[in-house]
């Protein structure tokens, strides 16, 4: 189905937040604004004016879904799980939150309320994604072979119930906008990427051999149901399918980063002053005896800069500023700006000991990639690592050498980038080359609808919208 979405209409690559991964751009889709803007980075939040990094709850959200708009504007909407968004209450229509979703924020909710309560009867609760409290299939850790059975099987239930009642809902009929989103493609790539990844330190031929198809099969089964749903909605709808984010083997040294930090910090103490050394190195010293604890009351307090909670595609570094932290021990201005500079040359400096290759790919200063009024919700540096091999140490001549245990993580992790396929009535038939932002999403949506969202980032993917809708906005 997608390849005749692809042979009908217009499609391209679609450009995601750079360094961060499906928390910041699901955000930035549903919103039509930046990350600085609405403020989502990972599943935990930043709360600036402390050391806190609680997990994400809906008041951290500084900025709104575009359905909510539209229905607002008299459109009839039915969203269902839009990942990492909240409820919107009220709609003119439906709203499913937290049912079928890969990292869950809440119990499953849904407007009307009762809609919940029988989505949860009929077909049960996820067991393949739950809340970050308790175990599950789709955690970060590497799947166990005895679960992979009971992993796939469960993703194809999943996929089925979503296609149930998204038919079922649809077939309703009268939505302006009917939004679903399936999770499947991206648990069974984030637990099963070795299997089609001969150079992954994970991969069997055994294995492979008996499950090297479980990618694939999804992904069928993904498509099958796209085209049902499209077959229900009819030839006069306009459509638009997109995936968010790739995949590739999930190299990453953030197990690494902590540690690489505090050392790079002790050699900046021996660059600073008498006084100021001896002050910081009574701070280091307090700290290692707090390593671990990153409550406010903690080690992060007494840090010159420290690592965040992140996916595994990059590395997150918070500096402790004054005035923006509660303790803050590094100047804003040209202190910082120093500060920043020896850690980004640091960081770039790492090599894998047992081939001198670099470790580290880019580093991202979200100052200079992300203006808005909830830039301080971001992390100020995220670490791109080289994922072009498995990262097990790090050795600078700043750092020594560092070998930590490697956790058993995912084989599949995030890579920047997704794709977008647009078809309808009007719709050129066309590959366009210049990637398309996420935030261009949702008002291309609107765009069809005949609205023009405020104040948003992104703007219609002019040629997959008809002239006579544009000429309207």
């Amino acid at each position: 189905m997608v390849q005749s979405l692809r042979e009908r209409g217009s499609w391209g690559p679609l450009h995601s937040p750079p360094g961060l991964a499906d928390d910041a751009t699901w955000a930035s889709f549903y919103t039509g604004v930046s990350p600085a803007r609405h403020g989502r980075y990972f599943f935990h939040a930043i709360e600036p004016g402390s050391y806190r990094s609680p997990y994400w709850q809906d008041k951290h959200l500084q900025y709104r879904p575009f359905w909510e708009a539209l229905s607002d504007a008299g459109r009839r909407v039915a969203v269902i799980d839009v990942p990492k968004s909240p409820l919107s209450r009220n709609i003119n229509g439906v709203h499913v939150t937290d049912w079928r979703v890969h990292g869950r924020d809440r119990q499953t909710q849904s407007w009307p309320q009762e809609i919940s309560a029988e989505l949860l009867s009929r077909f049960g609760d996820d067991s393949t994604d739950g809340l970050s409290q308790r175990p599950w299939f789709c955690d970060e850790k590497a799947l166990a072979e005895k679960d992979y059975d009971a992993f796939i099987g469960s993703l194809t239930r999943s996929a089925d119930d979503k296609l149930t009642f998204a038919q079922e809902l649809l077939k309703q009929g009268a939505w302006d906008l009917f939004l679903v989103v399936f999770k499947e493609a991206h648990c069974v790539s984030h637990k099963c990427w070795h299997l089609l990844d001969k150079s992954n330190p994970a991969y069997s031929p055994a294995f492979a051999l008996r499950y090297g198809n479980a990618i694939k099969n999804i992904y069928t089964r993904l498509d099958r149901a796209i085209g049902s749903l499209l077959e229900t909605a009819g030839p006069e709808s306009n459509v638009i399918v997109f995936s968010d984010l790739g995949m590739a083997s999930n190299y990453t040294g953030n197990f690494l980063l902590d540690e690489i930090l505090r050392r790079l910090e002790f050699k900046r103490l021996s660059m600073a002053g008498r006084a100021r050394r001896q002050s910081l190195e009574l701070a280091l010293t307090v700290s290692r005896h707090l390593r671990g604890n990153d409550n406010e009351a903690g080690s992060r307090r007494i840090r010159l800069f420290y690592p965040l909670p992140n996916g595994e595609q990059s590395g997150a570094i918070r500096f402790n500023v004054a005035g923006r932290e509660p303790n803050g021990m590094v100047r804003a201005g040209a202190d910082c700006d120093a500060l920043r500079a020896y850690l980004v040359d640091a960081l770039l400096e790492l090599v894998h000991p047992d081939s001198g290759a670099p470790l580290v790919d880019s580093v991202l200063s979200s100052a200079a990639i992300y203006r808005g009024p909830h830039s301080e919700c971001l992390p100020d540096l995220l670490v791109m690592w080289n994922r072009d091999r498995p990262i097990q140490a790090a050795a600078s001549s700043l750092i020594g050498e560092i070998r930590l245990p490697g956790l058993s993580i995912r084989s599949g992790g995030h890579i920047a980038g997704g794709i977008y396929f647009v078809a309808g009535p009007g719709v050129a038939q066309q590959s366009i080359a210049v990637p398309a932002s996420i935030t261009d999403l949702a008002p291309t949506v609107a765009a069809f609808l005949g609205q023009k969202l405020p104040d948003v980032d992104g703007r219609p993917i002019l040629t997959a919208v008809p002239l006579n809708v544009a000429e309207r906005n």
